[in-house]
């Protein structure tokens, strides 16, 4: 009987272990690839900004210079990611 048990322990545990191995090349390679290092990508903030405008680049360079305006030391970009927060936070009003 307990020999019964052990065989049937050890039939499970093959399997087990059998369906924890990646099963297809792809599956591994999408698993290699989820788990590599990404590297940072600085996102175009005045392009997104322009995308919020719906392509208005007059308002865009406006958006910007009133940004610089309010925090003379900040970069262009920076004024660009401020101005795209500020109008999504107003559109959300």
């Amino acid at each position: 009987m307990e020999t019964v048990i052990l065989i049937v322990l050890g039939v499970l545990l093959v399997l087990w272990l059998l369906r924890r191995r990646p099963r297809a090349v792809g599956k591994s390679r999408s698993l290699l690839r989820a788990l590599r290092i990404r590297r940072f990508r600085p996102w175009d903030h005045e392009a997104e900004l322009v995308r919020l405008c719906h392509g208005d680049k007059a308002l865009t360079e406006r958006l910007i210079s009133h940004e610089l305006e309010r925090s003379p030391g900040m970069s262009r970009p920076g004024a660009a990611l401020a101005a795209a927060t500020r109008l999504r936070h107003d559109k959300q009003r």
